[in-house]
Parts: structure tokens; sequence; C-alpha cells
């Protein structure tokens, strides 16, 4: 087997250590004689969460996925994040799946305008009303066990749809078979 020369070697690593290098720097600009040869997009920063809780989880998710719209956010889990309010929420159109379990969350109306929602954890939370959420036509999953002020004679329809797994607070199961 030939032994590669000195220079060889040298050329071969610093092609490897380049390939492995250049992905950590996908947040820099590049430039050549100041003239800018690739500027990576900007992250979606066009929302107004008041929730710090939310505003935090969402700007995370946004961070790690390098989502530059808000259409681009699918999945969102801020579970135990200290979450009570969804205001602003509403502007991520293309959430289907959402994790909101156990935080202080009362209200879902920023959610009615969410249409590809199919699966949403809301267990352990303080929610007394699903109404913003029952005409959300793609819903698969709504796991909204653990809130004890839930109205259960709004669940009636909800629980008689055949493609739709409903968990139900246990004072609520009684009141829906």
């Amino acid at each position: 087997m030939p032994w590669l020369s000195y220079s060889a070697v040298c050329n071969r690593l610093l092609l490897v250590l380049a390939c492995l290098w250049l992905p950590a720097c996908a947040d820099y600009r590049f430039t050549v004689n100041d003239k800018v040869l690739y500027t990576p997009d900007t992250l979606f920063s066009g929302y107004d969460i008041v929730d710090a809780g939310l505003r935090a989880c969402v700007k995370q998710t946004v961070s790690d996925g390098s989502l530059t719209s808000a259409s681009q956010l699918d999945e969102l889990n801020c579970s135990h994040a200290g979450v009570a309010d969804l205001q602003g929420l509403e502007i991520f159109t293309g959430l289907t799946r959402l994790k909101l379990s156990s935080n202080a969350i009362t209200d879902l109306s920023p959610l009615s305008e969410l249409q590809l929602l199919s699966e949403i954890h809301l267990d352990g939370n303080q929610i007394a009303s699903l109404s913003a959420i029952r005409l959300l036509s793609n819903l698969s999953y709504i796991n909204v066990s653990g809130n004890p002020q839930l109205n259960c004679t709004e669940l009636a329809n909800l629980a008689r749809a055949p493609s739709l797994k409903l968990k139900l607070p246990v004072h609520c199961k009684s009141q829906t078979q």
C-alpha cells in the first residue's frame, strides 16, 4: 500500500476539518474583500407574546429549528413552562401539535385560528371551557385531563366524534359516556 506524502495527508486533514467546522458557522456572514458571499436567513421574530413563559418557549423553538417564518412552526412543546396566557400564539398557523401540559392556562381563544392543529395536550391547567377549539376540524387527539373547572356538558359532542381521541378529567368521564 503506497504511503501518502506529508502534504497530501495535511491537505486531506484540512479538508476534513473544514467540512466539520463549516456547519458551525451557519449563523455568520462570509465575506471576501468586503464582498458578502453568504448571509444566513434571519430567524423569525415577528411575534408579540405577552406571557413570559410562552415567549421564552417560542423563542427557543424558533432558534432551535432555525425558523424564518411563523408558518414553519409546526410543533410546540411548552409544557411545565409557567404559561398562563396564549395571546400571540394565533399567528403560528402551521401548528399541528401543541403541548401545553401543566401550566396555568384558562383561556383557549387564541387557539381558535389554528386550523391545522391535530393534537393538543392541555392536561393539568385551569381550563373551564373548550368552546374556542370545538370547531377545529383536524383535531384527532385532545388531552384535557387534570382540568377540575372544565364544563363537562361541552364535551358531549366532542366525545361522539369517532376520529377524535379525547382524554377527559375524572369528573367528566361519567357524564360523557
